[in-house]
């Protein structure tokens, strides 16, 4: 939309008179303001309805810039009447309403302050800006195309209340007590060297008189714990005789007294065997009878079978003999499957019976083995019983003995760790005090560097 303040009868405008300026900075302000405001008259009379973007824009840039001017000098109706849409090109003048400053770093706990803009300062800027009515209040959203940067700078009471403007009296006296303070620092740098020299020397002396300490103790405790390891050696080795010469008596009594079971076990063994070879062989024999009786019977079945076959091979005609051979052959074979099958059931009778023998021998000899474990089983407990009190007895004393020694090489070692805490902890507290200085040091270089680089920087801006 293009404001056309000719258009409307409603507007009238008086110039009471003319007034002489001197600043022409502050005439075009008021000449800006007075066109602006016959705008917003002309507006407002012709009844145009709309967001009031120069109070909006005015929301929208930061608190310590105000609008000098605003004017729209393009608009766009997008929306719809019943989504109603803006857009609007705009120029608008603004200025801080106090000196900006920024900050260039701290000197002696005061914020140092460049002045970037002066109050009344006007710039420009241009932009867009959408509008949207949100029930009955217009949204508006700018978009700078040209503008100052709001951000670079702030009013100097927001940079704390510790702070000095450049080229100020107090500015000045700043600079000047940083360089003497400058000076003394490079002074104390000097001597805090020297000390942290001498510091450094005298560590290195402790730390040779503390090792050789240290040498001389490990040195005796080694010998110590040699010592100990061959006493202890010494012992384990007598202990390990006594109890092998022990485990020799405990055989030894063991097959004394084992030797009578074991004379009973082999002697019911013996006769085990004997029982039962004799009765294998029965069976065996009986066995092999049992086949020459089979052998006997077949032979007999096929004799009986040959001479029948023959005589009826004599009287028979040709047809009548393979009628009578075909049932003299059915015959036969039943009567050699029956001499089989009786011959097969009585050897498995005799397997089973021989099975049974070897089962009956486990199980005796079974019996025998228990009698004579647990006889030796009660002699074993006797002997070891014994055995047991003889080893307990010499492992007591030997640990005794061990533990003894034992207790004494801690109590050397306690000591040689005592002496090395402390020894450490003396270098520690030493090299402690030499690195806080020497920090202490380093420090204060890096901050005489950082405020020297500084008054450098500062001198060079004066200049």
């Amino acid at each position: 939309m293009t404001n056309n303040l000719r258009a409307c009868p409603a507007i009238q405008i008086r110039l009471a008179g003319r007034t002489r300026f001197s600043d022409t900075t502050i005439i075009r302000r008021w000449f800006r303001r007075l066109a602006f405001g016959i705008g917003v008259l002309g507006l407002a009379a012709c009844g145009k309805s709309g967001p009031d973007l120069k109070s909006q824009f005015a929301a929208d840039i930061p608190n310590a810039w105000q609008v000098e001017s605003f004017k729209i000098e393009a608009e766009d109706d997008v929306g719809t009447k019943v989504e109603p849409q803006r857009r609007y090109r705009f120029r608008a003048e603004v200025s801080p309403k106090a000196d900006l400053y920024e900050s260039l770093g701290t000197l002696d706990e005061h914020v140092i302050l460049k002045r970037i803009a002066r109050k009344g300062d006007d710039a420009l800027v241009i932009g867009v800006a959408s509008s949207v009515l949100r029930g009955e209040e217009w949204m508006s959203m700018f978009s700078h195309e040209q503008a100052p940067n709001f951000f670079a700078g702030k009013p100097a009471d927001a940079h704390g209340a510790k702070h000095v403007i450049v080229g100020s009296s107090d500015y000045k006296r700043l600079v000047a007590a940083a360089e003497a303070s400058l000076e003394k620092r490079a002074e104390q740098i000097g001597a805090d060297e020297s000390r942290w020299q001498t510091m450094i020397g005298e560590w290195n002396a402790l730390n040779q008189k503390i090792q050789e300490e240290n040498r001389q103790v490990m040195a005796a405790l080694n010998d110590e714990q040699q010592r100990i390891h061959q006493e202890q050696t010494v012992l384990r080795n007598k202990a390990n005789q006594e109890n092998q010469a022990a485990g020799q008596e405990l055989q030894a009594a063991l097959r004394e007294k084992g030797a009578e079971p074991k004379k009973e076990l082999d002697a019911r063994i013996a006769e085990l065997d004997k029982d039962y070879r004799l009765k294998v062989a029965e069976l065996q024999a009986q066995g092999k009878e049992l086949q020459q009786a089979a052998a006997v019977q077949r032979k007999q079945l096929r004799d009986a079978y040959n001479t029948d076959i023959s005589a009826a091979r004599k009287r028979q005609s040709a047809a009548d003999f393979t009628r009578y051979k075909a049932s003299a052959d059915e015959t036969l074979r039943t009567e050699l499957a029956g001499l089989e099958a009786s011959f097969r059931e009585r050897q498995a009778q005799l397997r089973e019976q021989e099975a049974a023998l070897s089962s009956q021998r486990r199980e005796l000899m079974a019996q025998a083995n228990t009698v004579y474990q647990e006889k030796i089983s009660a002699i074993r407990q006797e002997l070891d019983a014994t055995h047991r009190s003889s080893r307990d007895g010499i492992s007591g004393q030997l640990n005794e003995a061990i533990e003894a020694l034992n207790a004494e090489l801690q109590k050397k070692r306690q000591e040689q760790q005592s002496v090395f805490r402390a020894n450490n902890e003396q270098l520690a507290a030493k090299r402690r005090e030499i690195d806080n200085l020497g920090a202490q040091i380093q420090q204060s270089r890096r901050e005489g560097a950082q405020q020297q680089r500084f008054l450098a920087e500062l001198k060079a801006m004066e200049n």
